[in-house]
């Protein structure tokens, strides 16, 4: 299972790739500048990264974190909660499915290894992939015979019917 875990940003939006649980690429996607940032360039500069990494990483399902307001500034969350939205919305059309995950469900701990990743980004999102790859291990595990509910993270998982127009 290849999943993508995507930390969004307005101007730094953090990627990793889990191939089986271990890390492959990983990466931030930068938008050059200074100050005030227009939405519509961080959402630009978002989609264009996300759409490089969906072509050469292929991955088979993605995780977003949801943005939420955390007492922060409302004047970040909007906006950033419209980059994460650009971006969801983006990998739904190519068919790929996403979950989106609070910050405060992701995985408090990554492997000592995965400390020398230079940015937060990178590591928010690898703690995100990791925290939807368990889930998804721990509902396998579960196996078809024995009638469970869903995690609260394997039932946040957004698909597109087959059956929808537009889609490819």
């Amino acid at each position: 299972m290849r999943i993508l875990g995507i930390d969004p940003g307005m101007r730094h939006t953090g990627y990793c790739l889990l191939i089986t649980g271990r890390p492959g690429k990983h990466g931030v996607i930068d938008l050059a500048g200074r100050g005030k940032v227009p939405i519509q360039d961080a959402i630009t500069a978002a989609l264009t990264g996300v759409r490089g990494l969906v072509r050469d990483l292929q991955p088979d399902m993605a995780v977003v974190e949801q943005v939420a307001w955390y007492g922060r500034a409302s004047r970040i969350t909007l906006p950033l909660s419209h980059v994460a939205g650009a971006i969801v919305g983006y990998l739904l059309a190519q068919g790929i499915p996403v979950c989106l995950l609070q910050a405060s469900q992701r995985v408090r701990e990554i492997p000592k290894t995965w400390q020398k990743w230079t940015t937060e980004h990178e590591r928010d999102a690898a703690a995100l992939a990791t925290a939807l790859h368990r889930q998804q291990r721990a509902s396998d595990a579960g196996g078809a015979s024995t009638p469970r509910r869903p995690s609260a993270v394997v039932a946040r998982i957004i698909t597109i019917p087959p059956s929808a127009p537009g889609r490819p």
